[in-house]
């Protein structure tokens, strides 16, 4: 799925075809787990069991980066 015209220009670095994840930065890994993956993971045949572990992973570092935690 091709995400790069749908994401906004706040975001430094637009986001890499997944066949290129070794040649990813920091933003577009964080790009990928907090905005465009639980959407792009969810409308896939992705196995139900990865996508709910990638949301709790997800939903804990979101978490985790909270300054009023």
């Amino acid at each position: 799925m091709n995400c790069r015209k749908f994401v906004p220009s706040d975001f430094a670095r637009k986001l890499r075809p997944l066949k290129h994840v070794r040649m990813m930065k920091a933003t577009e890994f964080r790009l990928f787990l907090f905005y465009v993956g639980p959407v792009v993971l969810n409308n896939t045949d992705f196995p139900e069991i990865l996508f709910k572990n990638f949301c709790c992973l997800s939903f804990g570092l979101r978490l985790l980066q909270e300054n009023n935690f």
